[in-house]
């Protein structure tokens, strides 16, 4: 059955439109990132995710030796944390990527005692032993012209600016240690992870994607069947090139290291544990946030999760 439309006037009509426009104006949601930026609200937005997951392995090394929260229970002196803080970013500073300690990076030590101070002076409970104030100030502003001053003294003398790059012979001689690594994902989204095992001095106890070292004379993608083999006993794997996320470190034990991970699309027979690892888990992206990840997977992360969320059914 059809339905007249009852006749409108102009007057209606626009009255109808103001009413409309209205309701867009309240109901639509802003797309725009110029919009998110100007919102009153917290831009928890804009914190680095991969910030987040250092920090957390940080606070996790700390939770193990220490205790979970006992900053929150005994407080905080403000010079312990300084001392660490300055400790872990020298040490980065200086070439050196992972703490040697507990084979984390310096900056996620260094970002644990950053948000410990920042909680501890929001909360009150830090023992303020700052250091005594002097004309720091003052002082800072004195001396600034001089950088400007001794540029124009100097301007032209021709040397030669050093940097890590320019590390001596002998760091220069050992190879870069290229890695390949596979990033497997079931039809429910899950990723593929191993735990390391906890004798191993590498990380030992951080969970990862399966993968290891390009032997000499090895292709990546050629190590990368090897490793599946060899760690979890998988055939005829179809590996995707290029890979979803390359990646290098240096600083842990005095070596290099160039990361290539890639999506492995199909393989044939159940994972298991073949190369002593202390465990398997298929882990949803959101969940291995929380995990104890190794350095390189947490670099990663992201992208794995950006090819997981890809791989998920719709």
């Amino acid at each position: 059955m059809r339905v007249r439309r009852a006749s409108s006037t102009a007057k209606d009509e626009k009255a109808l439109d103001a009413i409309v426009g209205g309701l867009d104006m309240v109901d639509r949601k802003e797309t725009n990132p110029k919009d998110a930026i100007g919102s009153s609200k917290l831009p928890l937005h804009l914190w680095p995710m991969i910030a987040t997951m250092y920090g957390s392995l940080g606070l996790l090394d700390g939770a193990l030796k220490y205790g979970r929260s006992n900053f929150r229970a005994m407080g905080v002196r403000i010079s312990v944390y300084v001392d660490a803080l300055y400790r872990h970013v020298s040490a980065y500073f200086e070439g050196e990527d992972f703490d040697p300690d507990s084979g984390l990076p310096h900056l996620a030590h260094a970002l644990a005692c950053l948000a410990i101070l920042v909680e501890a002076h929001a909360k009150g409970n830090a023992v303020d032993d700052r250091q005594y104030p002097t004309q720091y100030r003052v002082l800072v502003q004195e001396l600034t012209p001089h950088v400007e001053r001794l540029r124009k003294l100097r301007a032209g003398c021709d040397v030669k600016h050093y940097t890590i790059t320019d590390a001596s012979p002998s760091a220069q001689a050992l190879p870069v240690i290229r890695v390949a690594v596979g990033v497997i994902v079931d039809r429910q989204g899950r990723v593929l992870l191993q735990k390391r095992s906890l004798r191993d001095e590498n990380f030992g106890g951080l969970w990862e994607c399966p993968g290891g070292g390009v032997e000499q004379g090895e292709g990546v993608t050629h190590a990368l069947h090897r490793e599946l083999f060899e760690e979890l006993g998988l055939t005829h794997c179809e590996i995707a090139y290029p890979p979803i996320w390359t990646g290098g470190s240096y600083g842990y034990q005095g070596r290099e290291f160039e990361f290539s991970f890639f999506a492995v699309r199909k393989w044939s027979g159940p994972p298991s544990a073949r190369d002593g690892q202390a465990g398997l888990r298929w882990s949803t992206p959101v969940r291995a946030r929380t995990m104890a990840l190794t350095p390189a997977n947490a670099m990663a992360w992201p992208a794995i999760e950006k090819y997981a969320r890809e791989r998920r059914p719709k």
